[in-house]
């Protein structure tokens, strides 16, 4: 038997906002046009440090601490930041989770010091590395390397640039 009294009827499909409208029976009228709304997530995005580039699908969306919206299903991200390793990250939002900073890994360069005579003493930024043949890791930037050997060598200080490189 069909209702007698006025019902609530709710439109619903994933990945949009549920609708609902009240059909009453008694009246004959057209029932309405439903447009349903995507879902749209506000998801934070932060960074440590602050300052990173955020990018999805190859856009710039911003620079961290921003807040981005997303529909529904997941996206990579992208964020960069100079002498910071690029990472990508997943963001779903049907998995609500509270986004913890992303921490950015330092840029490391190698750099191989060679001496002839071998056995130099080896210096970055005032501290001691250790004596040559020596590898080093260095960070992003210019950085002072000084050299010495006892008192029979004149001390000498060479500035080396890394320099990104593809893999």
């Amino acid at each position: 038997e069909p209702p007698t009294r006025p019902c609530r009827v709710e439109v619903s499909r994933d990945c949009y906002q549920t609708a609902s409208f009240i059909v009453d029976p008694r009246q004959e009228k057209a029932l309405p046009r439903v447009t349903l709304q995507l879902q749209r997530h506000s998801v934070p995005i932060v960074t440590n440090p602050l300052g990173a580039e955020v990018r999805e699908g190859g856009v710039k969306r911003g620079m961290t601490p921003l807040v981005i919206e997303l529909g529904c299903g997941g996206t990579d991200i992208t964020v960069s930041k100079p002498c910071f390793k690029t990472q990508t990250v997943m963001l779903d939002p049907a998995r609500p989770v509270t986004l913890r900073p992303i921490s950015l890994v330092p840029e490391t360069f190698p750099l191989i010091v060679r001496t002839i005579p071998p056995g130099v003493d080896v210096h970055v930024r005032g501290a001691s590395k250790g004596k040559t043949p020596l590898d080093l890791e260095l960070g992003c930037g210019e950085v002072e390397i000084q050299l010495s050997k006892g008192e029979c060598f004149e001390p000498k200080s060479v500035r080396v640039r890394p320099e990104n490189r593809e893999p």
